[in-house]
């Protein structure tokens, strides 16, 4: 008896997951989050700085944070792409964000003697920075 009730256990764990892998996506923990996680507009009016901000996962985090009313410091390389990112976070906002609460702040991360510089730029414009998304990267040539 005792087996037989593990066999059954065992055998309803991987129909649920079967279930759950099937109708949500493959991914059940993302799920779990999405769903019973809390939401991110507990960020609004709180300060996010990016580096990496000009495209890719950077751009993306950008805009998603921009829709729940983060203030942001968008930190990179090509500035004609961070004012893209920029007016791409405002028009998402539907008017939460105004134009200085999104900073556009070029900067290269290979330069290290920027740092702090830009750091206290922001800390300057905003007051404080509640979050640090470090996304730049930079590939080396060996």
């Amino acid at each position: 008896m005792f087996f037989q009730a593990i066999g059954a256990g065992v055998f309803l764990y991987g129909l649920i997951h079967s279930i759950l892998f099937y109708f949500i996506d493959s991914d059940i923990e993302l799920w779990f989050y999405e769903t019973f996680g809390k939401s991110p507009r507990r960020l609004k009016g709180q300060v996010v700085f990016i580096t990496g901000a000009s495209s890719g996962i950077g751009e993306h985090t950008a805009i998603a944070l921009a829709k729940h009313g983060v203030k942001l410091v968008l930190a990179a390389r090509r500035k004609n792409e961070l004012d893209r990112v920029k007016q791409a976070c405002l028009d998402v906002s539907k008017g939460e964000l105004q134009d200085k609460d999104v900073l556009v702040m070029p900067m290269d991360m290979m330069d290290l003697n920027s740092h702090q510089n830009c750091f206290d730029q922001a800390v300057k414009h905003f007051g404080e920075v509640n979050i640090l998304f470090n996304n730049a990267g930079r590939s080396q040539l060996i």
